[in-house]
């Protein structure tokens, strides 16, 4: 279920930080491979988001669903291509 509240605190949250300059600089301390999934229908920006975060994790991926919103893993059109994609990421190690 959504949480309306816990999803404003978080945001707000995010926000405080983003302000203060504390994110995304603090990710610069993420030295694993990092995968940006990112459907072209996502109301979010995702090249933005990368060119946000690239600075600070330089090793991030970028991969862009075609026919894809925010949750490839629900969507019919993008669920075939993101399963592979997370098992990628989880024997790159």
């Amino acid at each position: 279920n959504f949480d309306l509240f816990g999803h404003g605190e978080t945001w707000k949250d995010a926000l405080r930080l983003q302000s203060e300059g504390i994110e995304p600089a603090r990710f610069a301390n993420i030295t694993c491979p990092v995968m940006l999934i990112h459907g072209d229908h996502d109301p979010h920006v995702g090249r933005a988001v990368l060119a946000d975060l690239q600075p600070f994790i330089p090793q991030i991926k970028y991969i862009e669903l075609p026919n894809c919103g925010h949750e490839p893993w629900l969507e019919s059109q993008a669920r075939e291509a993101f399963l592979p994609l997370l098992r990628e990421l989880t024997i790159a190690d």
